[in-house]
């Protein structure tokens, strides 16, 4: 068996794709295709035609999009040996302006069962320094340098090469299977993928199908639980680093996250699932470096924070780094409200409890939803018990409305209720109700308001003072 050289490979292309990766902040999938109708453009049944970075050169091969054998979806990359002579390959050409530290190349590819076993290249690697490897499938050996496991033609397998610039290693898989490893040689990034016939057809077909470029760098996600809480409330900040490597640990893992300032650090912290890092929440700024995640483990940081401002308060780490390169960063906010508003006054300062004339005036009231709060107020409510001496008149004049909850003031009573209202950030609602006295001396009125959430306002106040009058006659 042989496998391509780097001098070979720039006299033999015979079809080429270019693509061009995102740079290395985001870990996860960097690239995936399935030759598929739904993609965009859409994939079309037929010789395959330049587009999503496909280019085909010169040369005998005529890779076709077909629909009869395919691993998922319904379209799949043929390429017929029968014809060929010599190298045909199809080039993946990796220009990443960031490369990641661990990669996993992986494709589907099945040998088809008639005609003679052509020698396929179905992944082969090259770095920056060299080549890196190939897995060679011939029939029913697939091989990785001189290891090699039974494969079988007719078959869909899984073909993986996971390149792992942190620990310097090279490693082919077939299902799961570990073939091989290798050394990266000094390489410091992939540059070239390349699959295809390598240099010996014979009569067969070769099928290829859900091609993917996969960032081992850890990911990681926050959030706060709850999401919304009133002023000086409290909320538990969860940030989970992910380890998406199957095979190797997530070495060397850190991030740090400094909080807004409408956010401050409570009592309590805790790690978990992340070794031994040094770790620790101090100030505003919530930091870790040294951790170490198992293979698909997940290192868990919760920390208990507290809202003090109102405000819609958006949190952001640091992107995740590692030996495995560097991950994506994660945002998460907490709403922190602030109650609403109360104010109140009566018409009159003062007004004359024997004469019907002058023994009424308006109470009004006025509530705001702060301009701070980045959400609306709900279930606003008080309760207004008006002091001794003090009725609701009969009438009692109602006028306005408040955010279309229930005002409650029956004539004859001593209290004054709102109860299911709600204000958008900034809104304000104003209602009067008549009251009437039948008592001497000043009235200081109290309420307190309160919304969803536990929000309580401070209390409003009000005072009338009630007087008798007296006619002098002449």
């Amino acid at each position: 068996m042989t496998h391509f050289s780097a001098r070979t490979f720039a006299i033999a292309v015979s079809l080429i794709t270019s693509f061009v990766l995102a740079p290395a902040a985001k870990a996860g999938v960097l690239l995936k295709t399935g030759f598929e109708s739904t993609e965009t453009p859409p994939y079309v049944t037929g010789p395959l035609v330049p587009q999503n970075g496909w280019f085909v050169q010169t040369g005998n091969v005529t890779p076709i999009v077909q629909t009869n054998t395919v691993f998922a979806g319904t379209q799949a990359l043929q390429i017929n040996a029968s014809g060929l002579t010599g190298q045909n390959i199809v080039r993946h050409l990796l220009t990443d302006p960031a490369p990641e530290k661990s990669v996993v190349y992986e494709l589907h590819f099945q040998q088809s069962a008639a005609g003679t076993p052509s020698s396929w290249g179905v992944i082969s690697v090259f770095g920056n320094a060299g080549f890196l490897g190939q897995i060679l499938v011939d029939g029913t050996n697939a091989s990785f340098g001189a290891a090699s496991v039974p494969v079988s033609r007719g078959v869909w397998h899984d073909y993986q090469v996971v390149v792992n610039f942190g620990t310097a290693t090279v490693s082919a898989f077939v299902d799961g299977t570990l073939i091989g490893s290798n050394s990266t040689g000094g390489s410091t990034q992939v540059v070239l993928l390349d699959l295809g016939v390598n240099g010996f057809p014979g009569t067969d077909t070769g099928f290829y199908d859900s091609i993917s470029v996969i960032n081992q760098a850890p990911s990681i996600t926050k959030s706060f639980i709850p999401s919304t809480v009133a002023l000086n409330g409290g909320s538990t900040l969860t940030i989970a680093i992910t380890n998406s490597s199957a095979t190797d640990p997530a070495t060397n893992v850190g991030f740090s996250d400094t909080l807004p300032t409408g956010i401050a650090l409570g009592s309590g912290a805790g790690f978990g699932g992340c070794g031994s890092p040094a770790a620790g929440a101090s100030g505003n700024v919530i930091s870790m470096t040294g951790a170490t995640i198992p293979p698909s483990g997940t290192c868990t940081v919760q920390v208990f924070v507290v809202g003090v401002s109102p405000g819609a308060w958006l949190n952001t780490t640091s992107p995740v780094t590692s030996d495995q390169g560097t991950g994506n960063f994660a945002t998460a906010t907490l709403n922190v409200l602030g109650p609403p508003t109360l104010t109140k006054s009566f018409a009159k300062p003062v007004i004359y409890c024997l004469y019907t004339s002058f023994n009424t005036t308006t109470l009004t009231f006025t509530i705001t939803n702060p301009a701070a709060n980045p959400v609306p107020l709900t279930d606003i409510a008080f309760t207004d018990t008006l002091p001794a001496g003090l009725f609701v008149s009969s009438p009692n004049s109602l006028t306005g409305t408040c955010g279309g909850g229930t005002i409650t003031a029956v004539p004859g009573s001593a209290s004054i209720a709102l109860s299911g209202a709600s204000l958008a950030p900034s809104a304000s609602c104003t209602f009067s109700v008549q009251v009437v006295t039948q008592g001497v001396g000043p009235m200081t009125n109290t309420a307190t308001i309160t919304a969803s959430g536990g929000l309580v306002g401070l209390p409003a106040q009000a005072t009338v003072y009630s007087s008798i009058a007296y006619r002098f006659w002449y």
